[in-house]
């Protein structure tokens, strides 16, 4: 993600005088890629998946019962407490 969001700031940045200066129309500097429109959309649909994933693992993680007794997988229930110690 970092090298898209870095690649497209050079790229912008470097266009970005010639169309100031008017050497460069804007017109011109529009990508004439016909499949734009459909890698937009495979990305949306890609990062989508990914905010649906974490979501869902962060659901999941979010369920697991806290472990009081100390021990991975052992939950104590109300039996198991003695009364003096409340």
């Amino acid at each position: 993600v970092l090298a898209m969001l870095l690649g497209w700031i050079v790229t912008e940045v470097g266009r970005q005088p010639w169309i100031v200066y008017e050497v460069l129309r804007t017109k011109d500097a529009v990508t004439q890629s016909d499949g734009i429109i459909w890698l937009g959309g495979a990305l949306a649909i890609v990062y989508a998946a990914l905010a649906i994933g974490t979501i869902y693992a962060l659901r999941r993680l979010a369920a697991r019962p806290i472990d009081i007794a100390g021990q991975a997988g052992a939950t104590v229930d109300a039996g198991q407490c003695d009364e003096d110690e409340g």
